[in-house]
């Protein structure tokens, strides 16, 4: 019998691009950042380490924060293979391609 595998998605940071928003819209420090975006400095540090992935809250307040920046610029879609294994990803790019990477 072949095993029926539920497809999970998740929100991931583009690291590189986030951090490049924050420089050019001139934010010092990341309570500076935090607190315009209207989060926890300990949430901007979690999630730009990678330890936390980004919710709601830390999504709207870097729209916010970030303008003229769009989701895309910032964040993107990957779909989760494995309940409980985040190290198997698939990117899922607005065009509709897929990259497969191993971890982040």
């Amino acid at each position: 019998m072949a095993s029926i595998q539920s497809k999970s998605y998740t929100i991931r940071l583009r690291s590189e691009a986030f951090l490049k928003a924050v420089r050019l819209a001139g934010y010092p420090s990341d309570y500076g950042l935090a607190r315009a975006m209207g989060v926890n400095r300990s949430t901007v540090t979690r999630v730009m380490s990678g330890s936390l992935q980004p919710g709601p809250s830390f999504i709207g307040g870097a729209l916010i924060a970030l303008r003229p920046m769009e989701f895309n610029d910032l964040f993107e879609i990957v779909q989760i293979f494995a309940e409980d294994d985040i190290s198997s990803m698939v990117v899922v790019t607005s065009a509709g391609c897929a990259d497969r990477f191993g971890s982040w």
